[in-house]
Order: structure tokens, then sequence, then C-alpha cells
């Protein structure tokens, strides 16, 4: 997102300890830096640890990256979505969908077009079920229906997918609730509740039988060259069906609305200035815990499905809405640094190319020793970032700007 800045204004007529939340969040640094970290842990958990002297990888929670990545969707699409009904009194479906297409899909359909060439020039995945499901943004249904068919290189899509339905979905399920009459609380009860219950599905869905023969386990072992024991304790099997599936990654995204919901409320209210600071210490404490979750999980931990998932989630959620109502906080400070900033705007197209690269350079391919070898890869990775945002993505993303800068009434 890109905007004005959130920073607070002291409000006139209120008691010099009362501070006037943003009016509008506006584009927020902080958030491209927390875009930063969790790029960072995808990229970090997805490189191929296989030669001296790494062994293995650095960070094994690495793969829970992409809920942070849904918590802040969640967030910001609702944040943007109130903003523009409070402004216009109405929300322009046509208006939002068009500005997703522009954001997303030139750089995607690039990566689509690898797609093709490795399936019709090279005779290699993703099959044509997979090249189907990227193209109509279902690529994580087909990894469940057919586990194998987009392979190590583009089974990564699977997450874009998911974050696609939730656009193409989520607008008419908000605008359906406010017209049912949830307002503030009752809007934002709604959204944790259907969080909850996606995490309980989740919970019955990790603890059924599975039949699935490849696993997201087993994608992690083919982009990774490494090879993971298949454990009756682990229940590998069970992996496939909660991590693809919308239904069961749904609680990540709706928790990001329902701060979003909070962020909007407060908004409109003059808040103390312990309250920001609370808010501020708050956010400190989530970030903390959410770097605990990820530091401490690994996919055979029974507890990332079970409650680790939804308490890394709730943190993130948590990090995000204290980070907006205290964008001057330490936290938001030290997240706002320019070389984070500048990862965090390009994680799209480092999401999207990153293990294509690392396929495609691997070290019997560069003959280059191991710590060259990262160096090389992780350049080769942001170079491509670098033209992806320059010569595909912000050309497109021109005709939204005005839009994204123009204060929302509240």
């Amino acid at each position: 997102m890109a905007g004005t800045d959130t920073a607070a204004q002291v409000e006139g007529d209120e008691p010099a300890e009362a501070i006037a939340a943003p009016r509008r969040l506006g584009y927020m640094p902080a958030l491209d830096g927390l875009r930063a970290i969790a790029i960072t842990l995808v990229v970090l958990f997805h490189y191929p640890w296989i030669v001296k002297p790494f062994h293995s990888a650095p960070v094994h929670g690495g793969f829970l990256g992409v809920d942070m990545f849904f918590v802040l969707s969640g967030f910001l699409i609702t944040t943007l979505l109130l903003e523009e009904r409070s402004k216009n009194g109405r929300v322009s479906l046509k208006g939002f969908y068009q500005r997703r297409a522009r954001r997303l899909l030139p750089a995607f359909f690039v990566l689509f077009v690898l797609a093709l060439i490795e399936h019709f020039v090279f005779s290699l995945q993703p099959t044509t079920a997979g090249l189907i499901g990227m193209l109509v943004y279902m690529a994580n249904w087909v990894q469940i229906w057919r586990p194998d068919s987009l392979g190590g290189v583009f089974g990564h899509t699977w997450s874009l997918a998911i974050e696609e339905q939730f656009y193409l979905l989520f607008p008419l399920l908000l605008i359906g609730l406010i017209r049912l009459g949830l307002r503030r609380v009752g809007l934002a009860l709604a959204l944790v509740g259907g969080a909850l219950a996606a995490w309980g599905w989740r919970v019955a869905v990790w603890h059924r039988q599975s039949v699935n023969k490849v696993t997201f386990v087993d994608f992690y072992a083919q982009i990774t060259g490494r090879s993971l024991p298949d454990t009756d304790p682990f229940r590998f099997r069970e992996w496939n069906r909660w991590y693809y599936g919308t239904d069961t990654r749904a609680d990540a995204l709706l928790i990001g609305c329902a701060a979003a919901v909070i962020f909007v409320w407060l908004a409109r209210r003059p808040l103390r200035r312990g309250f920001t600071i609370g808010a501020a210490v708050v956010a400190m404490i989530a970030f903390v815990v959410g770097g605990f979750v990820v530091a401490r999980a690994s996919i055979p931990a029974g507890w990332i499905p079970d409650w680790g998932l939804f308490l890394l989630e709730s943190c993130a959620a948590i990090t995000v809405l204290g980070l907006a109502l205290a964008p001057r906080a330490p936290l938001s400070r030290v997240l706002s640094l320019p070389p984070l900033v500048y990862l965090g705007r390009r994680s799209y197209a480092i999401y999207l190319f990153h293990i294509f690269i690392f396929q495609q350079l691997r070290t019997q391919r560069t003959h280059l020793g191991s710590i060259a070898q990262f160096w090389l890869l992780m350049a080769v990775t942001l170079v491509a970032a670098e033209l992806s945002w320059r010569y595909i993505e912000s050309p497109f993303m021109r005709g939204r700007r005005r839009y994204e800068r123009e204060p929302a009434a509240t």
C-alpha cells in the first residue's frame, strides 16, 4: 500500500494527554518491515541447506512466514474496504478487484510463463492439472487433490491461491455482514468467531486419518534436497489437507480482518498517550512471543497445527494493530529501517521467483563453494525482484496510487 504518513496528530480540543489515532492507515513503512521478516523466513526455509558448512536450515519454522503474510493481507484489505466505505458510503467491488489484479497478476503471469516452459519445453512439472490450478488460483486444492502436480518449483503458489480466494470472497462477506447490521464490536466478534471456527476445524483435520501419499513434507524435502523420516508420531500424512486447505488456513486472514475492524474503530477516537504506549508495549511483547514460536517450530512439531499456528497468527495480528496505533514506537522505527522496507516492498516478487532461481542455480550447476553459492542465489533473487518491481509491478500499480493516497473521511 502507498499513501500518506499515519503519524498521530494532537487534537486541539482534547486534553494534552489525549492523542488522536491515525484518521486512516495510509502507508506504514513498518508493515513493509514486517513483510521483510516474513519473506526472509520463507526464503531461508526454502533454501537448499544440503552442503557444508550448513548441513541444515537455520530456521526450521520459516514456513510460518506465510501466515504472517496472511495476517497482513487480512488487516490491510479490510482496512482499505472499511475506509473506502467510510469515505464514499459504499465499496466499489469493481475498483477493488481491478486494483488487486493490477497489483498481483503481471508478475504472477511471468511465473506462469516459466511454468509453461517447464511443462511444454522440458516436460517437467507442473503437470497439466498443476498449470490449470495455477492459472485459476486453485493451486492449493490441486495440491490436495493431486499432491505432486506442481512439484517443488511451483508448489508455493498454493498460498497465492488462498489469498486470491480471500480477495474474491471476503469483500462480499464484509458487505453482507455490514448490511445485516453488524458494526464495530459485532463485526469484530463475527470475524474472531470465524477465525476460531477455522482453527477448530484445522485441529479436527489434523487429528483425523489422511490417505495422501505426497505431503507438504515431501515438497520441503524436494526443494531443499533433505530427507525426513516418515514416522508415525509426527503424522506427516495429515499435513497436506490442513496445510493447503483454504478452510483450515482462514483463521490467519480472519484474525487480521478483526484487527483491522478494531483499528478503524479506534481511529475515530482520541486515544490517550498511555493507551498508545500500552499498544506499543503489547505489540513488542507479541512480536517477541511470535519470534519464539518461529524459533521453536518445525515440521514434525504436532503442536503447530494444534495451537502454535493460531498463537503465531494472534501475535502477528496484535503486532500489526500495535504498529498501526503507535506508528512512532521503537518497534515501528526498527521495522521502518530502509533495508527492511526495501525487502518488504519487493517481497511479492521474491516470493514468486526465489524457488525457481534456487532450482536453476544449484551447486552442481555453478560449481561454487557453499558460502559463495548462498550469496549468489540471494543476489540473483534480489536482482530478479528489483527488475520485477521496476518494470513489471510498478508500471501497473501507478493507476491505483491516487486512490490509496486519498484520505478517508471518518
